[in-house]
Parts: structure tokens; sequence; C-alpha cells
């Protein structure tokens, strides 16, 4: 059986926290009739009150953590990660499409972010974000949204 994702390369997507603030993910790439149909989203930072805009998205960055590595400590890494289609029926996360921007870059599943993860970490991910900050402080990483969305970057 062959499948295709959920969203759409460029899709800006938002949905509600627990705090009822909107949070917003950016997707990277989907993929057209191939064995899993996956999403490669970019987490962002977006946490507000109001429900992102396409122009939120163009000034967005990519949620960065400090994440255990090995026992020498913590590493930046980037929020993304690819989605299974076939998971997304089980997800409690109401993904609402805001938009779309363009995205120049290609990325490939054996190549690119290689990290797959349950679609209710997007939101889980955002959620959380305030309390590993506390704990692990500030990454010392930044990276805008719209570095991913072109060629030259990656």
């Amino acid at each position: 059986m062959l499948r295709d994702s959920i969203f759409q390369q460029g899709d800006c997507l938002t949905f509600k926290l627990g705090n009822d603030n909107y949070g917003g993910a950016f997707v990277l790439t989907s993929e057209k009739q191939t064995e899993y149909g996956m999403n490669l989203i970019a987490i962002t930072t977006i946490n507000q009150k109001d429900k992102p805009t396409i122009d939120t998205f163009k000034k967005a960055s990519v949620l960065i953590r400090k994440e255990q590595f090995e026992l020498k400590g913590y590493r930046d890494r980037e929020m993304i990660s690819w989605y299974y289609t076939q998971f997304f029926k089980k997800s409690t996360v109401d993904f609402e499409v805001v938009g779309r921007l363009k995205v120049d870059k290609e990325y490939i599943f054996d190549k690119d972010f290689t990290r797959t993860s349950p679609w209710e970490m997007i939101k889980a991910v955002v959620e959380l974000n305030d309390k590993i900050l506390l704990e692990r402080g500030e990454p010392k990483k930044k990276l805008k949204l719209s570095k991913l969305r072109k060629k030259h970057w990656l």
C-alpha cells in the first residue's frame, strides 16, 4: 500500500496548547505514493495568544532544545522530525493549516534529520519548552525557519 503524506510541503500548521495559546510547526517536505507517506516537520518557538499568520511563520525560529549527549552533557538539537501518515489518525492534536510558504530545499528521509516522532510530540515539545529552558538553560544555537526553506543552507 502506497501513501501520501498528511500535509503538503510548506504548510504552516497551528494547534492549541494546554495554556490556550497557539503553537506552530512547519512542513519541510511531503511524500507522495511512498510506503510511509512521511512529513518532515520543524517545530517552531511560536507560543502566543493569537492564532499565528503567514507573517508569524516568516519571522519564526525553529525550536532548539538542549538534549543529553552521552555522558558529556547537553548539545543543541533542532526539533525537526519525520512523522508517519499511518499514525496520524491516532493523534489527539488538532492541526490547522493557516497558509503555505515556499520551500526550495529537498529533504530525503535517509539523509536529513533522520529522527522520527509521534504526532503528539509536536504539541508536547512546545508545551514543555519553558520547563526545559529552566532546567537546562538557553541553547547557544539559533535557527530561523527561513533558513530551512532555502536551498543554499543545508
